[in-house]
């Protein structure tokens, strides 16, 4: 795909360190009007979060299963 209806967002809130192990966890919280927002949790605690913008609808494909 071109990327045009992708959203990125860079936590930069908490370091990582090298050797460790870290239990992640990415939560989307939706919203019927307005943005939604995503958290990012590390260990137990939430250590970020952003909010996005849902595409347009005529931006927005189905995809068959």
């Amino acid at each position: 795909h071109n990327g045009s209806n992708v959203t990125s967002h860079s936590f930069q809130e908490f370091i990582f360190q090298a050797k460790t192990w870290y239990f992640i966890t990415l939560v989307h919280v939706p919203k019927l009007f307005g943005r939604s927002e995503i958290k990012l949790f590390v260990n137990g605690k939430q250590v970020g979060a952003a909010s996005l913008a849902y595409p347009p609808a005529n931006m927005v494909r189905l995809i068959p299963i």
